[in-house]
């Protein structure tokens, strides 16, 4: 006779045997196939990112930020910027003075007299504004990343105002005395008086005036020995007014661009200085 229990052991155990390795060998193929599924796009993934770094490669190290190429060819005007708003014209041209000697720095504010954050600041020579660039880029001024690119020079001619008996002072700076002005006109004749343009509210300088003469000859004359002169380190631009205004002053001339001038705006006072 046969055991019922040891059969009933039996067919489990022979069950077992036979199919166990057939569950594994699908086990197996199941994990393989999914393991490829993810294989082919990772490979595409690798590739991709071996092509960019070959790329990468190729196109050399890229140059520290602050130190990109300008846009616009080399010129003795540097733009800087991301400037720290407090910072002084007197702390930048501290800053570059280090590689080269500048000859004026002008930060450009807005309406309410807070900075923009950028500046001008203007070199005797191209060859000296190209070695700060190189040498300053990318360094670090007052706790910020000092950007510097070459100006923009306005393209085409400037705009000429006909002569006159009026000429116009540019790039004044703001704290400039009485006294300072009447000195750089010790050597000009013929001069009636200069009208400094003051803000209404604060009586402060607008950083540019008006020199009135006699005829227009000697406003020609004038105009040949002022132009480049430097007062309070900055150059002075001279210009022929554009005509007259509402106060019987004249408009001021048009700034080039890419430079820091000021402009007349309509809350401005003439201060009068009469040269003896």
């Amino acid at each position: 006779m046969f055991s019922l229990r040891r059969l009933a052991l039996q067919v489990p155990k022979t069950s077992t045997k036979a199919f166990a390795p057939v569950a594994a060998r699908a086990v197996t193929l199941s994990q393989s196939a999914i393991l490829a599924q993810y294989r082919a796009p990772v490979s595409a993934i690798q590739s991709q990112c071996r092509t960019y770094v070959d790329i990468q490669r190729a196109a050399g190290p890229k140059p520290a930020e602050g130190v990109q190429e300008s846009r616009f060819p080399p010129s003795h005007t540097l733009f800087v910027a991301n400037l720290f708003y407090d910072i002084t014209p007197e702390e930048i041209q501290q800053f570059v003075d280090q590689v080269a000697p500048s000859i004026s720095c002008r930060i450009q504010y807005d309406q309410r007299g807070l900075s923009k954050g950028f500046a001008y600041v203007e070199f005797s020579s191209v060859e000296e504004a190209t070695k700060v660039k190189e040498a300053l880029g990318g360094q670090m001024l007052k706790g910020r990343t000092c950007h510097l690119h070459y100006a923009n020079a306005k393209q085409g001619p400037r705009f000429q105002a006909p002569e006159s008996n009026v000429l116009y002072l540019g790039n004044l700076y703001y704290n400039i005395t009485n006294e300072e002005l009447l000195e750089a006109f010790n050597d000009i004749s013929n001069c009636i008086d200069i009208r400094v343009a003051t803000d209404k509210r604060t009586n402060q300088a607008k950083g540019f005036a008006h020199a009135e003469f006699v005829d227009t000859a000697s406003a020609v004359e004038a105009k040949k020995l002022l132009s480049g002169r430097v007062i309070g380190g900055r150059r002075l631009r001279v210009d022929f007014a554009r005509g007259k205004d509402s106060t019987g002053a004249g408009k001021a001339a048009p700034a080039a661009e890419g430079q820091a001038q000021a402009t007349e705006q309509p809350a401005v006072e003439q201060e009068e200085i009469k040269k003896e």
